[in-house]
C-alpha cells in the first residue's frame, strides 16, 4: 500500500456532503422554476385583466359618447338647457380618465409579460413588426405561415418556453 487512504472515513463524509449539496441545489431549482412559472402566469393573468378593462373602457367612453349625440340633438330641439349639455360633457371627461388609465395599465402589464418572457419588439411597433394572432394561434414575423422561428427562440427554455410561448399569443391586442 503506497497510497495515503484518509483517515476516519473522512472520504466517504465528503461525498455524501457532495451528494446532498447536489441534492440541494436540484431542489432550488425546482423552485426556482416554479417560481418562474408562478411569476409568469401572474404576469399573463395580469395582461389579460389589463386588456379586458381597456375593452370596457372603451366601450363605456363610446357608449358615453352616443349619450352625449343624442343629448345635443336634445338640446337641438330644446328639450334640455345648454347648463345640463355643459354637465354633461364636463362627465366625459371621467370616462376619458378612465380609458387613460386602463391603456397604460395595459401598456404596463403587456411590457411586463414581454421582458419576462425577453420579447424584444417594442409595444407600440408589435402590430407592425409582429404578427400575434389570438384566432390563429401564430406567433410569427408578418408573412411567415409557420412558428418554427418563434418556437426555437422560446424552446431553449424546455417546458417554461413552450408555456410562454402560449401566453404569449394570447395576450395580443
Amino acid at each position: 500500500m503506497d497510497y495515503l487512504h484518509e483517515r476516519q472515513h473522512k472520504r466517504e463524509l465528503r461525498l455524501e456532503s457532495a451528494q446532498q449539496g447536489t441534492g440541494i441545489a436540484e431542489t432550488q431549482q425546482l423552485d426556482l422554476e416554479r417560481t418562474m412559472l408562478f411569476t409568469l402566469r401572474s404576469a399573463f393573468v395580469q395582461t389579460l385583466q389589463a386588456k379586458q378593462l381597456l375593452l370596457q373602457a372603451q366601450a363605456n367612453l363610446d357608449y358615453y359618447n352616443k349619450e352625449l349625440a343624442i343629448f345635443r340633438s336634445r338640446l337641438q330641439s330644446g328639450g334640455i338647457a345648454r347648463v345640463d349639455l355643459d354637465r354633461m360633457v364636463l362627465q366625459r371627461v371621467q370616462y376619458e380618465s378612465d380609458y387613460q388609465g386602463a391603456l397604460t395599465n395595459a401598456r404596463t402589464a403587456k411590457i411586463t409579460l414581454r421582458m419576462m418572457l425577453n420579447e424584444q419588439t417594442p409595444v407600440d411597433r408589435s402590430t407592425s413588426r409582429a404578427h400575434l394572432s389570438l384566432r390563429t394561434g401564430r406567433i410569427g414575423r408578418k408573412g411567415d405561415e409557420s412558428r418554427g422561428d418563434r418556437d426555437l427562440e422560446f424552446g431553449k427554455w424546455g417546458r417554461l418556453g413552450s408555456h410562454a410561448a402560449g401566453l404569449l399569443s394570447a395576450t395580443a391586442f
